[in-house]
């Protein structure tokens, strides 16, 4: 209790991995169940802060609204907090006595639906603001579902060395008091945004974490699928589950549909638009095959999104790193909208005409769903489906052929369609075609519609090699004879044909031109 940090981090310098045998104790770590600790609390208490520090990140969205939930959906993580490791859950700022149908309640009964699967739960309470009638709504009620099944560790956050000029010692002593007098002793005092006090609670932590480890053995776990913010390489990798990304305007059913997939309720929703603010990450198993469900806020323009609140923007943000970071797009298109002029069923906005080309200008695999049928009178169903599929032949011509899956999320009718589809465009997308394919696909090819200015044969004699550099999208290098320049209308022309022949349907492909430069021509003397 008492000890620096710095001289803290070279006591504990011995337990870290060194840089050699860091690949033997990644093997290990994923190999050992992985406590869970839950951080539950009021809103504005500064979970998601504590959430970014233990996972040295920044992917839960932080605002100090004092009026509002900025967390909605329970987020998973995983923590490295000094030598420990274990998983820690961000949850919905409680509000236990809130109106039933609320988002409020809604939250609160997520949140205690997650409670019942940790091992450990930390309980936040604002040291600036001291211990409020919410605080102690929420003590009683962590009381009453919480403590006794797991154990409860109380810490006072935002605990700075001033306020104003004016040192927190006091209000600090003043809120241990009243967290003791709730029936929780023994509280530590942190500053989440700071990093002060990390020491006390790694040590108070810890004693719990080991005696779990002790108790719990070890058993098989998936780690984590989460990826670096900053490196799109590292979130294409090639080994790692399927991260499918839900996407789409707000309101188009895309947490129903992730619910219906897990059958159970994992994210909030509702009828209000913009219920999900943060991306929400959830574990799936289908067929065998390891997926990363992504549930990402609705679209919305930027200029709209900034206009409606700083948070919007940053669910904007964090919508478009999700994208980055995904293998599989599924865009969620509502059956029930009616497009103007015609008042007709079954066309893309422009919003959702930008987010699939923000996916494929990313070389995603993009599926297309058209949800809320049941909402449809049976005959119509079949008929707006063929709508939005004939309106993404026609406004996305550089992934012809797209899968499109009409779907109630709600019911479950369709729902058994969704995951073939997404497979075939993952395994489409991972495809590699052989070099001696290629190039005898390419000799047998003596006339490709669009390649020449000049409109028709010839240009295959200018390609003289074709190969595939690499995959997640099929990516090819046409070589061409030296001083040949291919345009880009001829490149999308060639890949369009690749497409074709080797039934690459629905993935966008990338072909890269190659030409040697031309010889400087010879000057008579």
């Amino acid at each position: 209790m008492g000890v620096s940090r710095v001289e803290f981090t070279r006591r504990v310098q011995w337990r870290r991995p060194l840089a050699s045998a860091m690949a033997s104790l990644r093997a290990a770590w994923a190999s050992q169940r992985l406590p869970l600790v839950a951080l539950v609390g009021r809103p504005n208490v500064g979970k998601s802060t504590l959430f970014n520090r233990l996972c040295r990140s920044r992917r839960a969205l932080v605002k100090d609204t004092p009026t509002d939930h900025v967390t909605r959906d329970f987020r998973e993580g995983t923590a490295s907090f000094y030598d420990l490791r274990f998983r820690v859950l961000d949850t919905a700022g409680l509000e236990p006595y809130a109106a039933n149908g609320s988002l409020q309640e809604r939250g609160t009964r997520l949140t205690q639906e997650a409670m019942k699967r940790c091992d450990v739960a930390l309980w936040l309470v604002d040291a600036k603001s001291g211990l409020t009638s919410s605080d102690e709504s929420s003590a009683h009620w962590i009381r009453k579902h919480v403590q006794g099944h797991v154990p409860v560790l109380a810490v006072l956050n935002k605990c700075d060395t001033g306020w104003d000029g004016v040192q927190s010692s006091d209000y600090v002593h003043a809120t241990v008091a009243d967290v003791a007098r709730c029936g929780f002793e023994d509280a530590v005092a942190i500053a989440a945004e700071s990093g002060q006090g990390m020491v006390e609670l790694y040590q108070r932590l810890r004693s719990h974490l080991d005696r779990l480890v002790d108790e719990d053995g070890v058993e098989d776990v998936e780690e984590l699928g989460e990826r670096s913010d900053t490196s799109v390489e590292g979130a294409i990798a090639e080994d790692g589950p399927l991260q499918l990304a839900i996407v789409g305007l707000p309101n188009a059913g895309k947490s129903t549909l992730v619910n219906r997939l897990l059958g159970e309720e994992r994210c909030m929703t509702g009828s209000e638009p913009g219920t999900t603010r943060d991306t929400v990450r959830a574990r799936f198993v289908y067929e065998d095959r390891k997926v990363w469900l992504l549930d990402t806020a609705g679209w919305m323009r930027r200029a709209k999104a900034m206009r409606n609140s700083v948070l919007s923007g940053l669910s904007m943000l964090e919508t478009r790193r999700s994208i980055r970071n995904a293998h599989v797009v599924a865009l969620l298109v509502e059956a029930t909208r009616e497009v103007d002029p015609f008042k007709r069923r079954g066309m893309l906005v422009r919003t959702e005409l930008s987010l699939a080309n923000l996916a494929i200008e990313e070389g995603k695999a993009l599926v297309v769903v058209v949800n809320k049928l049941d909402a449809l009178p049976v005959r119509e169903r079949k008929q707006v489906t063929e709508h939005v599929a004939n309106a993404v032949e026609r406004m996305l011509p550089q992934v012809s052929g797209l899968h499109v899956v009409g779907m109630s999320a709600k019911t479950g009718a369709g729902v058994s369609a969704f995951m073939p589809a997404v497979l075939d465009a993952y395994d489409k997308w991972n495809t590699r075609l052989g070099t001696s394919a290629l190039n005898k696909w390419l000799l047998k090819l003596t006339t490709i519609r669009g390649l020449s200015s000049g409109g028709g044969s010839g240009i295959v004699g200018r390609i003289k090699y074709l190969t595939q550099v690499r995959t997640r999208p099929p990516t090819f290098a046409a070589f061409a004879t030296r001083g040949t320049k291919l345009e880009e209308t001829q490149l999308r022309s060639l890949a369009s044909s690749i497409r074709a022949a080797f039934e690459l349907s629905g993935v966008p492909l990338r072909v890269l031109a190659r030409t040697p430069p031309a010889r400087e021509a010879k000057h008579a003397q």
